[in-house]
């Protein structure tokens, strides 16, 4: 009977963990940390996703901001742990996408 109750539950956590995307204004740092936590119920249930896997879901999971750093990761295949991948994508978020107080501004001449 707790089998069939441990099934449903890591059912619906795959489910929840497969459809969950990181919303438009979410921290990355927030939606890696969710991920984990679905990953950490699942060994909860004896239940281990494969690292490859797991990060391949977070990375898919991602908004369009990430695409450039998606491709470099796939590229160079590099096999991170998910604390590794939260470092990397906390210092791309700092790093590679520009923001507002960096965007170049043009000097007006007077008429």
């Amino acid at each position: 009977m707790f089998e069939k109750q441990d099934g449903v539950e890591r059912f619906d956590i795959i489910q929840t963990f497969n459809a969950c995307k990181q919303e438009e204004g979410k921290s990355v740092a927030a939606y890696v940390l969710q991920m984990k936590g679905y990953v950490d119920q699942l060994e909860h249930l004896s239940y281990v996703l494969p690292q490859d896997l797991t990060v391949g879901l977070i990375l898919n999971g991602l908004t369009k901001d990430f695409a450039r750093f998606v491709r470099n990761y796939n590229m160079h295949n590099m096999g991170k742990m998910i604390s590794e991948l939260h470092a990397m994508l906390t210092e791309y978020k700092k790093d590679g996408t520009p923001s507002l107080k960096h965007k170049p501004f043009r000097f007006l001449q007077p008429i």
